[in-house]
């Protein structure tokens, strides 16, 4: 029977093309990769896995009218940590693309994985699988005024849901921090104070197309903390 219903028994709808870009290496200086001619797609489909040892990156699309790619029309940049995996679409904005990697510590030898294709919808982060469970769980003890902080080593521009409880009643907090790597630095975007024994946090936070790290501060007295960050659509 068709993919998508119709009677005819010919046409089908395809929801996703060739690969335009498909790289397993390392990146030691600036490298512009053609993905080519991307007219035939309302969307492409990005992912890009840094493992540990490789470096940050710069990803630049530059969209084009002619093959060279010398006519741009627009440019959008976002950035890659260390340890990462980065996975979302975006739509297209002209007829030719064209990716630039740019490693921003000086470039090393260690292989990234960087994979384009061309998409008839949108993809989320979820239709490509990987949030089928939270970005950070934990449930421990901590004592008093210990300060834990956890990294999401996934890039997911979105929302998520962030959780926390403790089992005494006292005033503790959690932050959301995001790290720019224009100037290599953290900056707190989010922060929530009070007793979460009586009353636990449960709130939706945007997170930014670039790493977040979740900082826990105990209160006075141990305590065993459940904390969840769950990206959500």
């Amino acid at each position: 029977m068709p993919y998508s219903g119709y009677q005819d028994w010919e046409r089908v709808n395809l929801a996703s093309g060739y690969q335009l870009v498909n790289v397993n290496e390392a990146f030691a200086a600036n490298t512009n990769l053609g993905a080519g001619n991307v007219q035939a797609w309302p969307f492409i489909n990005f992912s890009m896995i840094t493992p540990y040892g490789s470096d940050a990156y710069t990803i630049n699309f530059v969209w084009t009218t002619n093959a060279t790619y010398t006519s741009v029309i627009f440019e959008q940049s976002f950035t890659v940590q260390s340890e990462c995996y980065t996975a979302f679409s975006i739509p297209v904005l002209g007829p030719f693309l064209q990716i630039q990697v740019q490693p921003q510590a000086g470039g090393n030898a260690t292989a990234v994985a960087l994979t384009a294709y061309g998409a008839a919808q949108y993809a989320s982060p979820f239709s490509f699988g990987l949030f089928d469970a939270p970005l950070i769980s934990i449930s421990i003890p901590f004592t008093a005024s210990q300060v834990n902080t956890y990294y999401v080593y996934h890039t997911y521009p979105g929302s998520a849901l962030l959780t926390c409880d403790s089992s005494v009643s006292q005033t503790m907090s959690v932050e959301s921090d995001y790290y720019d790597i224009g100037s290599n630095a953290w900056y707190r975007y989010y922060k929530a104070s009070g007793n979460f024994s009586t009353n636990p946090l449960a709130f939706v936070i945007p997170l930014p197309g670039t790493q977040v790290r979740i900082a826990i501060t105990n209160g006075a007295a141990g305590a065993n903390i459940n904390a969840a960050l769950t990206a959500i659509p």
